[in-house]
């Protein structure tokens, strides 16, 4: 027995701060999660707008042959 309680009561105890911890760092990192996604999407973006650009000029260059 653990300062009175029984061991299961100790392991449920731990359990359930054990998840409160994991909640809270799981919204700490949230944000950055957003944020990483949001730079992953902007360099796909410039990707697109680059080949693009690319086609144009590939386009461009026939039509004035």
């Amino acid at each position: 027995m653990l300062f009175g309680l029984p061991w299961f009561a100790v392991i449920a105890i731990l359990a359930i701060g054990g998840g409160m911890i994991f909640l809270y760092k799981e919204k700490e990192l949230a944000p950055e999660e957003k944020s990483l996604f949001y730079v992953r999407e902007a360099n796909g973006l410039r990707g697109h707008i680059e080949r693009l650009q690319q086609r144009i000029k590939n386009l461009e260059s026939k039509v004035t042959k």
